[in-house]
């Protein structure tokens, strides 16, 4: 936790690109989120 503490954002993103290339998972749930619609460009009529 001491990349997350100190902000050591390079360091995060070693991490972050070693778990993506050795964890299924984690991969997964990293496109699932990229992927992931938002809806804030969904209108709603409001009556």
């Amino acid at each position: 936790m001491l990349a997350i503490n100190t902000g050591d954002i390079n360091r995060m993103r070693e991490i972050s690109n070693f778990f993506y290339k050795t964890s299924g998972i984690y991969s997964r749930l990293c496109r699932y989120m990229a992927y992931l619609y938002k809806y804030d460009w969904f209108i709603t009529p409001y009556i």
